[in-house]
């Protein structure tokens, strides 16, 4: 479960799950804070709290994290212009995690205030809520066939490239099935970020970072086998499928981040 530092996931999602970034992330700190408050049912002060967090840490993003997402996106189309390397995509990848970090250094003291004034059957119902959602998440994985599984990573990579080709949804690999190890892998992280914002909450805000960081399942160094073999499987696999994406492809690939570009200049503009 992602409370706090879901804006600087959902921002990063943004990226993967939208056309146009502007009416997202000027929407995103409204959006996240009825997501927030559907895990703790918290009351009008400690939403109020909540609300004036996630705007400062928008502020904060949109001044000094927009200027390296188009940093970011620039870089990255420079290095799958001329065929992707696993070793570039890692490069991006921290990259990645390194503005997460910033964000949530930020995001700490900000949140502290709402955290810290949560009752113990708010936490409770935290517990609750993550548990019926990490129910839901197994039984749609374990319902899903290898066709389905294709399906949503043709998907997925859609988002990021632009519609796919006949030819490349055909050289799409399957993904694993998740297994009983990686459904127990996200159980424990869910129960590092409760770990985490505790800690937050207590104001050991450099304490809670780590835990948070290893939640989200950004430190490799920390990850569980399952999640680990998850993600060399998803890093060994990109180099090799879009070896065979077209010119036409990436023609398309390169216009949908030209527009995502245009939309970062346009919301740094805006502060």
């Amino acid at each position: 479960m992602r409370t706090m530092p879901a804006l600087a996931l959902g921002l990063s999602l943004l990226l993967g799950g939208c056309s146009s970034l502007t009416l997202g992330y000027n929407q995103l700190p409204r959006l996240l804070g009825w997501w927030i408050d559907g895990y703790f049912d918290l009351d009008r002060a400690q939403r109020a709290q909540l609300d004036e967090g996630l705007l400062a840490l928008q502020r904060w993003h949109r001044r000094e994290e927009l200027p390296r997402w188009q940093a970011l996106l620039t870089q990255a189309e420079a290095a799958l212009s001329g065929g992707v390397r696993e070793t570039e995509l890692l490069t991006l990848e921290a990259q990645f995690n390194a503005s997460l970090r910033r964000t949530l250094e930020h995001a700490a003291p900000l949140a502290g205030p709402w955290l810290a004034s949560l009752r113990p059957a708010q936490w409770e119902r935290l517990r609750a809520r993550r548990a019926e959602r990490l129910a839901e998440w197994r039984d749609e994985e374990s319902e899903r066939s290898a066709a389905e599984r294709r399906d949503r990573l043709g998907d997925s990579l859609a988002r990021w490239l632009g519609r796919l080709d006949r030819e490349l949804r055909a050289e799409l690999p399957t993904p694993p099935a998740p297994d009983a190890a990686l459904w127990a892998e996200r159980e424990a992280r869910q129960r590092l970020a409760e770990q985490g914002l505790r800690a937050w909450a207590a104001g050991e805000h450099e304490a809670g970072q780590p835990l948070l960081m290893q939640a989200m399942a950004r430190d490799a160094a920390q990850l569980g086998p399952a999640t680990l073999a998850q993600r060399r499987w998803t890093f060994s696999m990109l180099p090799r499928l879009l070896a065979h994406a077209s010119d036409a492809q990436w023609a398309r690939t390169r216009e949908r981040w030209a527009d995502w570009r245009q939309d970062l200049a346009e919301l740094q503009a805006e502060r």
